[in-house]
């Protein structure tokens, strides 16, 4: 009976250990997966404001470039945040369903606008004989570039909007206070557009991507765009890449390992 008493106690014992164990084991890969999950939620944060950042600061993209000298030679001074108005009017012509030269994302894809403040402001100056009354009224300007349309359903993995402060510079004497927004969207149409953009420069690439929804490329008006059939219609992206691509339509969903080859004008996408 002793024996039988210690035997118990003892599986009792073994059995509170893999318990503890357990509990202890899924609280670890909990912690694991949250850290993972923080972590690419903060990695996807930092790229929307790279993105921003990259925009309003680099002269290559928005920001205005102020003439200066010193010492008698002169520079191109780029000032953080001011943006040009002119290259704005530009990058809504040509980036209006596009992402831009200066930016392109091979990882997600973004949509760009940028408003000023509208401004009402009415001052008097009042005289024991006159008052003058001056106002200024200056209506919100809009511009927006970038991707026109994102993955949806399952296809979309996660998607944000970020905005930060910035001051537009119309000429010498006007700079109206506005905000850029960003929407940055990480999904499948993103993977497989930025795979082609970064082939369309580079000789040989390869990287697996898993589709929800069948995907194939089209042409028109002599522009690319890759295209994703979901239930209730088609979305297409248009591409940056202006090479002849060759692209094998897929009709089904999974995991597929894309390859690409890249001579001279023209890129081959295989699976």
């Amino acid at each position: 009976m002793k024996g039988d008493s210690k035997f118990f106690i003892k599986g009792i014992y073994l059995i509170l250990v893999i318990l503890i164990i357990v509990l202890v084991t899924n609280r670890i890969v909990s912690l694991n997966v949250s850290s993972s999950e923080e972590a690419e939620n903060l990695k996807f944060v930092q790229r929307a404001s790279t993105i921003l950042e990259t925009l309003t600061s680099s002269p290559n993209c928005l920001a205005y470039e102020e003439q200066g000298r010193i010492e008698s030679y002169q520079l191109k001074l780029s000032t953080h945040k001011i943006i040009d108005k002119e290259k704005l009017d530009k990058f809504q012509e040509k980036y209006q369903d596009v992402e831009p030269d200066c930016y392109l994302d091979s990882e997600y894809g973004y949509r760009i606008q940028v408003s000023t403040f509208p401004i009402n402001i009415e001052t008097s100056n009042e005289m024991p004989e006159t008052k003058n009354t001056i106002a200024v009224s200056l209506d919100q300007y809009t511009w927006e570039f970038g991707s026109l349309v994102f993955s949806i359903n399952e296809a979309l993995e996660k998607s944000i909007k970020l905005s930060i402060p910035v001051v537009v510079r119309f000429d010498q004497s006007i700079y109206l206070p506005g905000t850029m927004k960003i929407t940055l969207v990480k999904g499948d149409l993103e993977k497989i557009k930025g795979f082609i953009e970064k082939s369309c420069y580079v000789d040989a690439l390869s990287t697996n991507i898993h589709l929800h929804y069948p995907v194939y490329l089209k042409t028109e008006n002599g522009a690319n765009y890759i295209c994703m059939k979901f239930e209730t219609s088609d979305r297409c992206q248009k591409l940056n890449c202006k090479k002849q691509i060759i692209f094998d339509e897929i009709n089904s969903a999974g995991n597929y390992i894309f390859y690409s080859a890249t001579d001279n004008n023209i890129v081959r996408i295989s699976t």
